[in-house]
């Protein structure tokens, strides 16, 4: 994989570039902003200097305080956001980032990891109602037959007669193929179910025994505090998932606030990235800033990182038949 001094050479030469007509956008939404903001307190101030001199009463004002801020509230969404913004850039950031870090890939804005891999991989027991994703990329990352994208999916709970949508997934989901299995299935998952990632706690307690037993990390007890693991070899899983990965993922959600799930079954690795790993822009800052831009390079050096480090102990050979 290119290396982050490259990723970032790349950046300024050619998605940068790219990118500024997306920034433009964000400058313009800005600029309304603020001028917004300058015309309220200039008629709140306008307000407040007219009742002092005595030319209106002063319960306008308490008028004032309903009347402004709905029209401020209307003003503000129907021309100063750009709804579709955020998107843009993210698949900007994506179609162009593929072509840096993939060897020769397909890439298909319409569709998504094939449902049944997903469900598969066993990181998401709870399967989706409506299930969807964008930005299909196959290529070979690094040796190995890689498919990824973004994924969007979860269920409606009707509780009391009232409806309540529930995220399964939102975020980058990759698979690696490898030629032959290895030596356990095993999952690995952060521990606060309850977050966004995945369902409430007991709904996934309910469905762990269908992963194997608990894995025993029993020396790595800050790792237990923030992940759980479950595997039909619990041992061998131990040697698997090291020390190097647990404080890999650990390093990625605490210092970089991406969450990591992956699961190894049969001769895949899955990897799930959720929050974090798509962009979440703050329009105060330039769109051409390899601080707003750099999720994807980093899931991609995590998946990278992985598979380096299970190659030192395993002889694992690219998958060779990769059909979607």
């Amino acid at each position: 994989m290119k290396a982050l001094k490259e990723y970032n050479e790349f950046c300024e030469k050619t998605l940068f570039p790219a990118l500024e007509e997306c920034e433009d956008r964000r400058k313009s939404i800005m600029s309304k902003r603020h001028s917004l903001l300058l015309l309220v307190l200039i008629l709140i101030v306008a307000q407040v200097i007219v009742i002092l001199l005595g030319y209106i009463p002063l319960w306008t004002i308490f008028i004032a305080m309903f009347v402004v801020p709905f029209i401020f509230g209307f003003a503000y969404n129907r021309f100063f956001r750009d709804e579709d913004l955020e998107a843009d850039v993210q698949d900007i950031v994506i179609k162009e980032s593929i072509k840096f870090l993939f060897l020769k890939p397909s890439f298909d804005e319409r569709l998504s990891v094939p449902y049944n891999y997903f469900a598969d991989s066993q990181i998401f027991l709870q399967l989706p109602e409506n299930y969807e994703g964008k930005n299909l990329t196959k290529g070979t990352f690094g040796k190995y037959p890689t498919l990824f994208s973004e994924i969007d999916c979860g269920y409606t709970e009707n509780a009391g007669g009232k409806e309540t949508w529930h995220t399964i997934f939102s975020g980058i989901f990759a698979i690696v193929a490898f030629e032959k299995k290895l030596d356990a299935n095993i999952v690995v998952i952060p521990s606060e179910l309850e977050k966004e990632l995945y369902l409430i706690g007991k709904h996934i307690q309910k469905h762990n025994f269908y992963r194997g037993q608990s894995v025993p990390f029993d020396d790595d007890k800050e790792f237990m505090k923030h992940y759980v693991a479950y595997s039909d070899q619990p041992m061998e899983s131990v040697k698997l998932i090291s020390a190097e990965i647990r404080n890999l993922l650990l390093n990625f959600k605490q210092k970089m606030g991406i969450e990591v799930s992956l699961s190894i079954i049969g001769n895949k690795i899955n990897f799930a990235f959720g929050a974090g790993s798509l962009l979440s822009l703050n329009l105060k800052d330039s769109i051409l800033d390899f601080e707003q831009i750099k999720s994807i390079y980093l899931c991609f050096s995590c998946i990278e990182l992985v598979l380096m480090d299970i190659s030192k102990r395993y002889i694992i050979k690219a998958g060779t038949d990769w059909s979607i």
